[in-house]
């Protein structure tokens, strides 16, 4: 009886993670005066995702559940041109081009530079979800979809903030 007792409650504690899954906004400032980074992301136990905006660029990343082995280097994976493919809700998918390196945690992650302001402005308007994955040779991999609690504040200040989106005004303007 506690043994199922204490099964159950782990799994309603890994159920209820990504039910609680909220969009934030964070920002670091840069002490040497270029310009720092915003971002907004999203995780779940497992994975997250995200946007960034920095003087380098606006950039999205997700970081996949796949354990890479310490010392393993990507760079075969980033030699067969993966894809960082991004829907929200009912909008035709983003196929962003992608390459892969390792975090901390000893994670695939994935990142894909010059993204399109559209899609910040499409994770501000979201209404049921953003789902993403990664495409290698072909083949999908580690599809996962977010809630949207929390986007449209989080995309908000990302726009308002990051002057690197030639198109702020424009999504500003609802």
């Amino acid at each position: 009886m506690r043994k199922r007792l204490v099964a159950g409650l782990v799994l309603a504690l890994l159920f209820s993670a990504t039910a609680v899954a909220q969009w934030i906004y964070n920002e670091e400032e840069d002490t040497f005066g270029e310009g720092g980074e915003k971002m907004i992301l999203v995780t779940d136990l497992f994975t997250g995702f995200g946007v960034k905006c920095s003087p380098a660029g606006l950039r999205a990343f997700y970081a996949t559940p796949e354990k890479v082995e310490e010392g393993t280097t990507l760079e075969a994976v980033n030699r067969t041109h993966p894809k960082l493919l991004v829907r929200v809700d009912k909008n035709p998918p983003y196929e962003l081009d992608a390459t892969f390196d390792v975090t901390m945690e000893n994670r695939a992650r994935a990142w894909a530079d010059d993204i399109p302001p559209k899609l910040v402005k499409e994770i501000r308007d979201a209404k049921r979800r953003i789902a993403v994955a990664v495409r290698i040779l072909g083949k999908i991999y580690h599809k996962n979809s977010y809630p949207v609690r929390g986007s449209t504040a989080a995309a908000r200040r990302l726009i308002k903030r990051c002057s690197l989106i030639p198109a702020e005004k424009a999504l500003l303007d609802r």
